[in-house]
């Protein structure tokens, strides 16, 4: 609150109605009568776990709703999302859709060699990331030449660990600042998630050239055109999955081919159309306040 004061914000930005900070921030605006917008990052819970739907969907109808009903506007990053706040009693003109951009520069294709093939999972250490899915379909394929590397945090972390000190094609690191030179190297980056909205790591990925595996909810069938963009696989089917990596470990051009088309179809999604886009929304909020 002292930091409220000192800065004297004209307008609040709460990015995702899961942290616990836009809760503060929406508190916050309802107490000192700042305008807030927020910015919503997933999509439907449908093929969450059961648990996971539950808990997920019980903060959504409470704390999420207290969030979206303080905000001014509401920025969704792809159109799934923008339906799935809708389902949360948000009015439809209240909510504008931009879209998650990727640095295309720092994102690029680099030198991949012929005696590897780099897998790389790039995100959240949480199930419905799918990093065990991952560790599954990796056991499966008895090929000396892959490599699998791991990269992120989380609660399944120590598994990831532990399977890296079993099997020395796998490689556990962590939190990473250099995502871009891990990508860069990648020939095959798998992502198969239960939730998304518009995910960076697979943007990032397109736009590295990697040819994509990863699940055919909305969100991420917007940005994957199966068969041409990347390879779409319906969630918790590991079967799928299995065909799928089988496919891309045996086939380098087509993962070449995929990779091409991956990074030509994301070279529009830029920063500054997505910046530019939300400080007028921030603006806007600012002047519809003040009359």
């Amino acid at each position: 609150m002292s930091e409220v004061r000192r800065q004297r914000p004209d307008v609040i930005h709460a990015s995702s109605i899961h942290f616990f900070g836009s809760l503060i921030g929406a508190a916050i605006a309802g107490l000192k009568r700042i305008p807030l917008v927020t910015t919503c990052h997933l999509s439907g819970l449908e093929a969450l776990p059961r648990r996971t739907r539950i808990l997920a969907s019980i903060y959504e109808k409470t704390c999420g709703r207290f969030i979206l009903r303080r905000s001014e506007r509401v920025i969704a990053v792809s159109n799934a999302v923008r339906d799935h706040v809708i389902t949360l009693g948000v009015h439809p003109d209240k909510v504008e859709v931009i879209e998650n951009g990727v640095d295309a520069e720092r994102f690029h294709p680099g030198h991949r060699p012929n005696t590897v093939i780099q897998v790389t999972f790039v995100g959240r250490m949480i199930a419905n990331k799918g990093p065990l899915e991952v560790l599954e379909a990796v056991a499966q394929i008895d090929s000396p030449e892959l490599r699998i590397t791991f990269a992120g945090e989380g609660p399944l972390a120590g598994e990831i660990a532990k399977q890296a000190l079993q099997d020395q094609r796998i490689e556990n690191l962590g939190h990473r600042d250099d995502i871009d030179e891990l990508l860069a190297k990648t020939d095959i980056f798998i992502r198969p998630s239960a939730s998304e909205g518009r995910s960076l790591a697979i943007l990032e990925a397109m736009a590295a050239g990697c040819a994509v595996i990863t699940t055919d909810i909305a969100a991420n069938s917007a940005l994957i055109e199966h068969g041409r963009t990347g390879i779409l696989i319906p969630v918790g089917d590991p079967d799928a999955l299995h065909h799928a990596f089988t496919q891309l470990v045996e086939n380098q051009p087509l993962r070449q081919r995929l990779g091409t088309a991956a990074r030509a179809e994301v070279l529009g999604s830029t920063w500054e159309t997505t910046s530019t886009a939300t400080g007028k929304i921030l603006k806007g909020a600012c002047e519809t306040h003040e009359r």
